[in-house]
């Protein structure tokens, strides 16, 4: 036992070997019973190792497929790195979107702006008619005045009339 320990795996403790051991045991029961249950055919040893190639070829399969399987996490990380980098082209499209929003906001301000422009035109349009209207008013004045002006001038004139 000193032996197997320090020649082939010597981190093995006991209790390890003897259910290596064990294991090799029920192997070898397992090939009493295929043989029984070939009822009496004896396998060769040609025979026995094209068993063997058979099992280490479903072996050498076993690990092509876990290494395909480790491809195809690399193929997930490959199509995760691509769905990251649509959502990152969705974030840049959505940023344009919040960038032309912020565009459409200055001009709304900017439409605002304006129609305050617009209004204060209106606004002086009012006031210049307003002034329009006090000028009308103020002609007005000037008329009457002068009106009033032609009656003093008439009762002058009539005064002077009847003083001759």
């Amino acid at each position: 036992m000193k032996q197997y320990l320090n020649t082939e795996e010597p981190d093995r403790t006991v209790s390890q070997y003897r259910g290596t051991r064990m294991k090799q045991y029920l192997n070898k029961e397992e090939r009493m019973k295929q043989y029984l249950n070939n009822e009496g055919e004896t396998e060769t040893v040609s025979q026995y190792r094209g068993r063997l190639k058979q099992y280490l070829n479903t072996e050498n399969r076993l690990s092509s497929i876990s290494i395909k399987r480790s491809e195809g996490n690399k193929a997930e990380e490959y199509l995760n790195k691509e769905e990251r980098m649509k959502q990152y082209l969705n974030n840049e499209d959505r940023m344009k979107q919040y960038l032309n929003n912020e565009e459409r906001m200055k001009q709304y301000l900017n439409n605002e702006e304006r129609m305050k422009q617009y209004l204060n035109k209106e606004e002086r349009r009012k006031q210049y008619l307003n002034n329009e209207e006090r000028m009308k008013q103020y002609l007005n004045k000037e008329e009457r005045m002068k009106q009033y002006l032609n009656k003093e001038e008439r009762l002058k004139q009539y005064l002077n009339k009847r003083s001759e």
